[in-house]
């Protein structure tokens, strides 16, 4: 038994009182709008110049987050970081189908995020501007490179001659 088994099966904060359809829903809501009231004081901060409430917004709403997130994965066993071993074929199974949802998201946003910060740098004419179309080609190029990776990862398994098989 290694060490980080013995910390979930003692459950120093209790995490299995949130296992039930109601609580989860409610961590779910919770997380989310953690990050939403994250994501309104960011946009306050940069917005504005009242940076105190933007950061304690921005600050609250990780903390929110922080928590929710620690909760669900605590209630569930931290199934998603399992080995494949530990977790029967059901199990495997959504969670794939929830990572490829997620890489879709990711990519997405990715791709759309580079594209505004490449527009907002741009149209800018100010000293930003640089930060602004660097963050953008980051982004582009972080889409560039992460979104075909499962196609050619495909395409180096299957396209190969059958005596490198």
């Amino acid at each position: 038994m290694n060490r980080i088994t013995s910390i979930r099966d003692q459950d120093p904060l209790n995490t299995k009182r949130f296992r039930n359809p109601r609580d989860t829903r409610r961590l779910i809501v919770a997380f989310f709008a953690g990050i939403a009231v994250a994501i309104a004081g960011t946009v306050a901060g940069q917005v504005s110049d009242a940076r105190g409430p933007a950061l304690a917004a921005l600050v609250a709403g990780m903390l929110v987050s922080m928590y929710s997130w620690s909760m669900l994965r605590g209630a569930n066993n931290n199934i998603d970081t399992a080995p494949d071993e530990q977790v029967d074929e059901y199990e495997r199974h959504v969670l794939d189908t929830w990572r490829k949802r997620a890489l879709k998201a990711y990519s997405a946003l990715t791709g759309i995020g580079g594209t505004v910060f490449l527009l907002l740098g741009a149209l800018r004419g100010s000293p930003s501007s640089t930060a602004l179309m660097a963050c953008g080609y980051f982004l582009l190029f972080t889409f560039l490179i992460v979104y075909p990776l499962p196609m050619v990862g495909f395409a180096i398994t299957f396209n190969r001659k059958e005596e490198e098989k």
